[in-house]
């Protein structure tokens, strides 16, 4: 059973600009191109599972690439984060807590990259 994936060779830009009338902040995010070592339900270094917060006992995200058939080179840097969606209508998420909090009132821009693995293999819940 092929299960739908959502790879997130997600890689941001640094950092999220945030603007009011009088000025201009600047939030980094760390770890933006998701640099680690590559291992199956483990993440780079300064991000977080958040999706275990709503599917308890599902894997975590994965860092890439060389797990379930996922062969993608990273768009920059060595690896990447991929995640799932499953046929049992769970999710995996990440999430990184930042230095300062969002304003409410301001607008924030951010830049990504994303793509989606031709081939990727796991068990489905549903039909084993």
């Amino acid at each position: 059973m092929r299960i739908k994936l959502f790879l997130l060779g997600l890689f941001l830009t640094c950092s999220l600009f945030g603007q009011d009338d009088a000025n201009q902040e600047i939030i980094k995010i760390k770890n933006p191109s998701f640099e680690g070592k590559p291992q199956q339900s483990n993440l780079p270094p300064k991000w977080n599972n958040v999706g275990s917060i709503y599917f308890v006992g599902e894997s975590g995200p994965d860092t890439q690439p060389g797990f379930w058939e996922v062969d993608l080179k990273a768009n920059e840097g060595k690896t990447y984060v991929s995640l799932v969606v499953r046929d049992v209508e769970t999710f995996e998420a990440i999430g990184q807590k930042l230095k300062s909090s969002l304003l409410p009132g301001n607008s924030y821009s951010f830049s990504l990259d994303l793509c989606q693995s031709d081939d990727y293999k796991s068990m489905s819940q549903i039909t084993g």
